[in-house]
């Protein structure tokens, strides 16, 4: 009988270690856990919208246009998507006096210069930025200073568009309009074509010479002509020279 309670108690005791060594390893936790990826930040891509306002409020902060700019002329006239999220804008302003940035303290010729603003925008930043093709606009100093080239610069006007026109009111022209017509700039005989300029579509132009002498016309097409041109200009080293032109378009 002892025997048995003696049995019965060894059985008793490996039941309960075997019990107790299941629970134990029922609570532990697995070597490996399984870990859920927390979702990163969604990038938005960036806009056209957006880079255009990033490259106008650029202009409009830039050290010339702050200075003497005619912020009622300030126009966006063309728009090139050079990349993915990168975009170049061409802006076109007017300022009250020659030169470039803050001119404070100089000497200013009293002349309205047109100006052509080129930024280019990369994911949302500024990454190029000159004006006139001859001013960093980044660094606020002139571009390939060596060369020392002058500026021609100017506004043509273009009319009449149509047979009748209302008196004392002048149509717009159309951007096409502005694009059939160019600037031709020749040497000082006349016989070798320098330059042939676009036009923006405010009738605005510009232009970096070479100092020297050259005969400036337009490139006539159709029954267009202008008292204005052929003109002989000089062109000096760090200057501008200004000559608008009207253009008769012959329609009558």
């Amino acid at each position: 009988m002892s025997k048995m309670k003696l049995l019965a108690g060894v059985i008793l005791l490996c039941l309960v270690v075997v019990m107790t060594a299941a629970c134990s390893g029922g609570t532990k936790s697995p070597s490996n856990p399984t870990v859920t990826p927390t979702p990163g930040p969604t990038i938005t891509p960036v806009s056209e919208d957006g880079s255009q306002k990033v490259a106008e409020q650029f202009v409009k902060n830039d050290a010339t246009f702050l200075f003497d700019g005619i912020r009622a002329i300030l126009e966006l006239t063309r728009v090139v998507q050079s990349g993915t999220g990168s975009w170049t804008f061409t802006w076109s302003f007017q300022s009250a006096h020659a030169g470039y940035g803050d001119r404070t303290g100089q000497m200013l010729a009293q002349v309205v210069m047109p100006h052509v603003a080129t930024i280019t925008v990369t994911d949302g930043k500024v990454v190029s930025a000159t004006m006139d093709g001859t001013w960093n606009m980044m660094t606020n100093s002139m571009i390939n200073l060596n060369a020392q080239t002058g500026m021609l610069a100017g506004t043509v006007t273009i009319g009449p568009l149509s047979p009748v026109e209302r008196p004392g009111i002048t149509p717009t022209p159309a951007p096409e309009v502005y694009d059939a017509r160019k600037i031709m700039v020749y040497d000082a005989s006349g016989n070798k074509l320098i330059k042939e300029v676009s036009l923006n579509h405010d009738g605005t132009y510009s232009v970096n010479l070479n100092p020297g002498v050259y005969l400036v016309d337009i490139k006539h097409t159709g029954m267009d002509r202008s008292s204005d041109v052929p003109k002989t200009v000089e062109i000096k080293a760090g200057e501008s020279v200004r000559l608008d032109i009207s253009i008769d378009t012959g329609i009558r």
